[in-house]
């Protein structure tokens, strides 16, 4: 069964309110969170590089196809900021 799709201003608050946790949280509250916060990065990750990549085999080496190596030499130019 696929989710429905979260509404960005919800996804927003949730990024605020780990940012909050994360800076001004104790040891204790921060690592409550840690487990189900992981698995959602990795999970949206995961969504997101499927849904952008038309080649999501898994090439040999455990690398997505399509995307460079790590000792490939980084991009050049301007980074890309959301204004």
């Amino acid at each position: 069964m696929r989710s429905r799709p979260t509404p960005p201003s919800a996804v927003h608050d949730h990024l605020d309110y780990l940012d909050k946790l994360a800076t001004d949280g104790d040891l204790r509250s921060r690592a409550a969170p840690a487990g189900t916060e992981i698995t959602r990065l990795t999970s949206a990750w995961r969504s997101l590089l499927d849904a952008t990549d038309s080649t999501s085999t898994v090439a040999a080496g455990g690398a997505r196809a399509g995307f460079a190596s790590a000792s490939a030499p980084a991009p050049s130019g301007p980074p890309h900021t959301n204004t």
